[in-house]
């Protein structure tokens, strides 16, 4: 249907008015020709209104002999049509031209940068040397050399590792990798132990240079070596050489988390009431469309784009649409599954910016206790395996 649409709109239609007492018999002789009418009204037994392309609409006047009907051109519609209402308006052809080639020269120049990725490093920083590469707002597309802009950002910018440089459009997207510093260590000639860098228990140890200090099983705490690099000869006379010590050393750690959670905080759910707001963004400028304020005192916003223009590449126009779901905490008592899991993600959140990345979780137990005044205490108990393992200089 939707294609029809656009297809009579490109070829033009009419909307006609057709009177007499034969208009059944008119449309049958018609579907029998393959005239097609849509948007098809009837205030009356003897008066309809339609709409018919402009094949059809010579058809159908050559079916009027047939019939006792009378019909009329209300208007022409379609883009033909438009084209024709333009033949005597010579300015406004002229003028809506001219605005296309605008347009169409104004996408061909960068009116947008966005920088991602960067904490460490100054965004004046980065700006200023895409100033002096020439990469700047309002310079044209073509003009940027976006592999030879990479390569010398990551060159001229010692704390950045890595970029990639993306142009859509009147938009170029800049995204950032800040370089980590490497954790202190000694050079390979220099001997040194292997200690450890927290508490636990040893699961696995591997010395590959140096001699093992502590076995599996054994528990340790933090700076005690565990592989040295000492390596006696003789420990009556006391000789023996240094190396420097290298292995893996795994241990099991125990992290554990105490935390305090509002009982109602468990019980706050979604009420199925929605509030929808609307902005428009043009680049760096927005203003909100419709939905005025937030009615809600507990919301869940969620955020949705929908890009304009050539979906954000032709100009960087976009309607941003916020869903405001209402919250609110529910009466009754709270289901105990739902506030240990609750509980359970409130405690982790907070545990886990001290697990290392590389570490293995093995267990997570979780201990709930009342406490009388609304609120609960959570401890959350994790068991990891890890890497416990870093050098330090031979003492």
């Amino acid at each position: 249907m939707l294609i029809a649409r656009i297809w009579y709109f490109l070829t033009g239609y009419v909307y006609i008015r057709v009177e007499g007492l034969s208009l059944e018999k008119l449309l049958n002789l018609c579907a029998r020709q393959g005239v097609r009418f849509w948007g098809v009204e009837r205030p009356t037994y003897t008066l309809m209104y339609a709409r018919v392309g402009m094949r059809g609409y010579l058809k159908m006047r050559r079916l009027l002999e047939q019939v006792r009907c009378t019909v009329s051109v209300v208007r022409k519609c379609g883009l033909p049509a438009q084209l024709l209402r333009l033949k005597g308006r010579v300015g406004f052809a002229l003028g809506t031209l001219c605005c296309l080639a605008a347009l169409f020269f104004l996408t061909s120049f960068v009116w947008s940068i966005d920088i991602t990725g960067l904490e460490k490093v100054p965004v004046e920083q980065v700006t200023q040397l895409l100033d002096e590469y020439g990469v700047k707002v309002g310079v044209p597309s073509s003009s940027i050399d976006l592999h030879a802009c990479q390569a010398r950002l990551q060159l001229d910018c010692p704390g950045i590792s890595f970029v990639s440089m993306r142009l859509k459009g009147v938009r170029l997207h800049i995204e950032v990798v800040e370089a980590v510093d490497p954790p202190g260590m000694l050079a390979k000639d220099q001997p040194c132990d292997l200690v450890a860098d927290k508490a636990g228990v040893v699961a696995e140890i591997t010395p590959l240079d140096g001699v093992a200090k502590v076995q599996v099983g054994q528990r340790v705490n933090a700076g005690d070596v565990l592989i040295s690099g000492w390596i006696p000869h003789d420990e009556a006379l006391g000789t023996g050489r240094s190396v420097h010590a290298n292995g893996s050393v795994k241990a099991y750690i125990w992290y554990d988390k105490t935390v305090m959670m509002d009982r109602e905080a468990a019980s706050i759910k979604p009420t199925g009431q929605m509030h929808e707001r609307r902005f428009l963004r043009l680049g760096n400028w927005q203003i909100q469309l419709s939905g005025g304020e937030v009615p809600y005192t507990l919301v869940d916003t969620r955020w949705r784009r929908l890009p304009l223009l050539g979906a954000g590449r032709l100009f960087p126009a976009e309607v941003l649409v916020a869903a405001d779901y209402e919250l609110a905490a529910q009466s009754g008592a709270v289901d105990e599954e739902a506030l240990k899991a609750a509980a359970e993600a409130l405690a982790w959140q907070q545990l886990e910016g001290e697990i290392p990345l590389d570490a293995e979780v093995l267990d997570r137990t979780i201990e709930l206790k009342d406490r009388g005044d609304g609120t609960v205490e959570v401890r959350l108990q994790v068991k990891t395996i890890e890497e416990i393992s870093q050098t330090a200089p031979i003492v």
